[in-house]
């Protein structure tokens, strides 16, 4: 049975680590794995950052950190699924769960060319910044509306 779970104490988890370094994807994997620590530390000292985490029969399957930016705002900073369980639905179901968590709320964040399709298939419309990394790979924005 799949439960999404708050990970406030269990940021520096090595599992939550893990998934955290997948999610810093506009990095190098050495550079993700040389900063992982303080992405999990601002989680863990942030009283405004919300770190969630989809959990099935015990296992961490995936994390969700995101910021409450206002009345009518939700930033997604980090989004990963475990590589094993990629492709069963679990992304998808951690959107659909923040949807419903703040409904009145439009979440939008920044992503890469390779994720920019997870997004649009869960319904957010996908930009493209104008803005490149400097390896020349693009950046998009995203952005879901309620309603």
């Amino acid at each position: 049975m799949d439960a999404v779970v708050s990970l406030r104490g269990c940021e520096h988890e090595e599992r939550v680590v893990s998934m955290l370094a997948m999610a810093q994807i506009h990095r190098t994997p050495e550079d993700a794995l040389a900063r992982v620590r303080d992405v999990a530390t601002a989680y863990f000292d942030s009283e405004h950052l919300e770190l969630w985490g989809l959990k099935r029969d015990g296992d961490l399957l995936a994390v969700l950190g995101f910021e409450p930016t206002h009345r009518n705002g939700v930033m997604l900073h980090d989004m990963a699924v475990w590589p094993s369980a990629r492709s069963g639905g679990i992304g998808s179901a951690l959107i659909e769960w923040l949807c419903v968590r703040y409904p009145h709320a439009t979440i939008f964040g920044d992503t890469l060319e390779e994720s920019a399709g997870f997004y649009r298939a869960c319904g957010f419309e996908v930009l493209s910044t104008g803005g490149a990394l400097p390896d020349g790979e693009l950046i998009y924005t995203f952005s879901l509306r309620p309603g």
